[in-house]
């Protein structure tokens, strides 16, 4: 007969005096610990960071602990742009807008919409498997891809049976004319889905995935930047809907009610 274990265990974790961070250093000034005299991100001056980098320039060396191409640079930047706002239809813009017009402080009205956005329904929450599928298919042929059951994971970025020619346009923007591996395999697989008659179509989460798969981030952190980028939309579309009466909001009438 096994012995229970007992209710109480010691692991004699050895815990760290400090807080660590290797993307930040902070020197204390010699007359004031709280305060601050010099600060370095990934080892470049902060100083001279704010002074000569783009936010997305600064955006990439924190997440990737170097500075990016020129290449990488104009990618995200311009995703920065493609992704800041979600759409006036998506389920988080419209928590954003009820939070403004339902006076909720300015300051919750973000986290409000970030929260509905977290999810995986064309959200931030499909952006990890959309990515770890797109680091696989990239390196197999189309038929093989569209017969591999894997190909209906949520947030892989392709609506059957529609077209999404807007952001068609999007991702030959995003590309241009630099070498983005994963852009353009998906830009290719869906021109050869549609060959064969399968009217498919990007997701702004597959498109995503894509932009993050080409700037090397980990799928792990995918979610996160995708909700950072989506964040200026979501906040000014709240903050517009502040002195807003409740009439503003659509009022769903009793025959559109389904009660199951």
């Amino acid at each position: 007969m096994s012995r229970k274990p007992d209710i109480e265990a010691f692991r004699d974790d050895g815990y760290s005096e400090k807080y660590k961070t290797n993307i930040f250093q902070e020197t204390a000034r010699d007359d004031n610990p709280y305060c601050e005299s010099h600060v370095r991100c990934q080892g470049y001056d902060q100083l001279e960071l704010i002074e000569h980098l783009s936010f997305s320039e600064y955006l990439f060396l924190m997440m990737r602990g170097q500075l990016p191409s020129a290449s990488e640079s104009q990618l995200l930047n311009r995703a920065l742009i493609a992704f800041s706002n979600p759409g006036v239809r998506h389920p988080a813009t419209r928590a954003a807008v009820a939070a403004g017009v339902g006076k909720t402080l300015a300051t919750n009205i973000l986290p409000a919409a970030l929260l509905v956005f977290s999810g995986k329904e064309n959200a931030a929450g499909s952006i990890d498997p959309a990515m770890r599928f797109l680091r696989k298919a990239v390196k197999l042929p189309t038929a093989e891809i569209l017969q591999s059951p894997d190909l209906d994971i949520l947030g892989f970025g392709l609506h059957y049976g529609s077209e999404h020619h807007y952001l068609d346009q999007v991702c030959d923007t995003l590309i241009a004319d630099s070498d983005m591996p994963y852009l353009q395999w998906g830009r290719r697989f869906i021109s050869e889905c549609r060959t064969l008659e399968r009217p498919i179509g990007w997701l702004h989460t597959g498109l995503a995935a894509a932009v993050f798969c080409d700037l090397g981030v980990m799928p792990k952190f995918g979610a996160s930047l995708y909700q950072l980028m989506a964040s200026s939309g979501l906040l000014v579309q709240g903050l517009e809907s502040t002195n807003k009466p409740p009439t503003a909001l659509p009022f769903v009438r009793d025959e559109d009610y389904q009660i199951d």
